[in-house]
C-alpha cells in the first residue's frame, strides 16, 4: 500500500509541471494576440439604445453622473480584445477632460488571473461593475490618468503615462477637481499644454498612438 501511496508523488509533480507550462502557454498565446490587436486595433461604435440590456444597466448610474456634471456622450464602441469591453467615453465642454466609462466580462483564465489584482477587484470582474477613469491627453503620445482602478497604475511611466488612483468611493465632483490639478501640474512638468479632444476621429486617433506604443513595449519585453 505505501508503494502504491508513493507512486503518487511523482505523478502529481509531473501533472504540476505540465499544467504550469499549459498555463504559461496559454498567458504567452494572450500577450502575443494582445500585441496583435493593439497593432491593429478594430473599433465597433453603438449607440445608446444598441447596447446589451446589461451593459445599459451598468452604464446607466454614472453615465447620468457625469452627464449632470456638464459632460456629454462623445462615443460608445467595443474594441477587439481577449475581453469582452464596451467603453462609453465622455467629455467636459472644453475637451481637455475625458471620461472612459467601461465594462468588461473576462472568460476562462483571464478571469482567474484578476485574482493578481486582489480580491476587490476579481469581485468587481465577477460583478462585471462598471469602473471609470478621468483622462487628459497631450501631445507626443501622452496621457495624465485618474481612475479608480489600482491595477491600471502599474503602465506607469514618467512623464508619458502618469495616473492618480482615487478611492472607489470618492464623490465624482472631487475627482473631477483632484483630476484636473493634477493634469495641470503633469502639463507643468512636461512643460506642454493639454489637447482638447472634441470629436471620436480624434479620440480614435490618440487611442491608436497609445496602443502602438504598448504593442512596441510588450514586443521588447517578449524579445521580438
Amino acid at each position: 500500500m505505501r508503494h502504491v501511496s508513493s507512486l503518487w508523488f511523482p505523478v502529481i509533480v509531473l501533472v504540476g509541471l505540465i499544467g504550469t507550462k499549459v498555463l504559461a502557454w496559454s498567458s504567452l498565446a494572450r500577450v502575443r494576440r494582445s500585441i496583435q490587436n493593439f497593432e491593429n486595433p478594430q473599433f465597433t461604435s453603438f449607440e445608446f439604445s444598441e447596447l446589451p440590456a446589461w451593459v445599459r444597466r451598468r452604464f446607466e448610474r454614472l453615465h447620468a453622473a457625469f452627464t449632470g456634471l456638464g459632460f456629454r456622450e462623445l462615443v460608445i464602441y467595443k474594441r477587439r480584445s481577449d475581453r469582452l469591453i464596451y467603453t462609453c467615453l465622455l467629455v467636459a465642454a472644453d475637451g481637455l477632460t475625458i471620461v472612459h466609462l467601461w465594462v468588461a466580462r473576462s472568460f476562462g483564465a483571464h478571469r482567474l488571473t484578476s485574482l493578481l489584482a486582489g480580491w476587490p477587484a476579481f469581485k468587481r470582474e465577477l460583478a462585471v461593475a462598471p469602473r471609470y477613469s478621468l483622462v487628459t491627453e497631450f501631445s507626443e503620445v501622452r496621457r495624465f490618468d485618474t481612475t479608480m482602478v489600482e491595477f491600471l497604475a502599474r503602465s506607469h511611466v514618467d512623464g508619458k503615462l502618469e495616473f492618480l488612483i482615487v478611492p472607489p468611493e470618492m464623490p465624482l465632483p472631487e475627482v473631477i477637481e483632484r483630476h484636473r490639478a493634477g493634469a495641470r501640474a503633469f502639463a507643468a512638468k512636461i512643460g506642454a499644454a493639454p489637447l482638447p479632444i472634441t470629436s471620436a476621429n480624434e479620440f480614435f486617433a490618440c487611442e491608436r498612438a497609445h496602443m502602438a506604443r504598448m504593442a512596441k513595449t510588450l514586443r521588447q519585453r517578449l524579445g521580438g
